[in-house]
């Protein structure tokens, strides 16, 4: 159903958005940042943003070398994980629509090289996690390509200012990656789904199993195992730190042999 509402996006309106960021295709302008705190008040929280700057992944992507590859719609799930200093250690894409791997692709090489703004978590830069959603097509002849800082499906196909809760690592987080369960095989990849209820303070304050593949391999209890205790960088709408539930797919691959 997620990737059916990707497709409907991807023809919907004609302005480039990044939600949380407004970003045209070819030139782009100022964030929407968080709003300000009170004068001679530290900022509390800030999730990790795109920079809009030439090292910025929206500018990155070589959108005529994708039209190249596919003239098709493309979209892609992807996150990232950003350090206090704005780069990227590690990432990772999924859910990708059929023919989307140029996009895939695409994403995977650039993100790697791409600066982002650090989050920030009780005034402190730190370690998060960045979920993101790409899609790209051609309409009427001009590249279209888009970054939501989201995976809700009725948040992207609305095109809501709308960022998702980043998870926090370590410090007053108890979130520290993902761990493989012994449970499984060590041979094969999985996938859980949780669903999360994270007040506008980053507190998790409810945590669920949706759905786990494959079933009984222990994936989903790795995920709760995981995600217990974690601290989040709240979301934000419209600019301000809101509570929110969401459902967040958490993938685990099997270890190097």
């Amino acid at each position: 159903m997620r990737l059916l509402a990707f497709l409907i996006l991807i023809f919907a309106g004609a302005v480039d958005l990044v939600l949380g960021q407004a970003v045209m295709t070819t030139t782009p302008v100022p964030s929407v940042a968080p709003s300000p705190s009170p004068a001679g008040t530290p900022t509390k929280f800030r999730p990790i943003l795109m920079s809009t700057g030439p090292t910025g992944l929206i500018n990155e992507v070589n959108r005529g070398s994708l039209a190249e590859q596919n003239p098709n719609p493309e979209a892609v799930m992807f996150y990232c994980v950003v350090n206090k200093k704005g780069k990227v250690v590690s990432s990772a894409t999924y859910r990708e629509l059929p023919g989307s791997e140029p996009l895939a692709r695409q994403i995977r090489h650039d993100v790697e090289n791409s600066s982002f703004v650090p989050a920030l978590y009780n005034s402190k830069p730190v370690d998060a996690v960045y979920y993101g959603a790409a899609t790209f097509s051609v309409l009427q002849g001009r590249p279209r390509f888009r970054i939501f800082s989201n995976q809700e499906t009725a948040e992207l196909t609305a095109e809501n200012d709308f960022i998702g809760p980043q998870p926090v690592y370590g410090g007053e987080s108890k979130f520290l990656g993902l761990h493989y369960p012994k449970k499984a095989d060590g041979k094969t990849n999985g996938i859980a789904e949780l669903n999360l209820q994270i007040d506008q303070e980053g507190n998790l304050k409810r945590i669920s199993v949706e759905y786990e593949y494959p079933s009984g391999s222990g994936f989903g209890e790795a995920a709760l195992a995981d995600f217990m205790g974690a601290k989040f960088v709240p979301a934000f709408r419209n600019g301000e730190p809101v509570e929110c539930t969401i459902r967040l797919p958490v993938y685990y691959q099997a270890p190097p042999r």
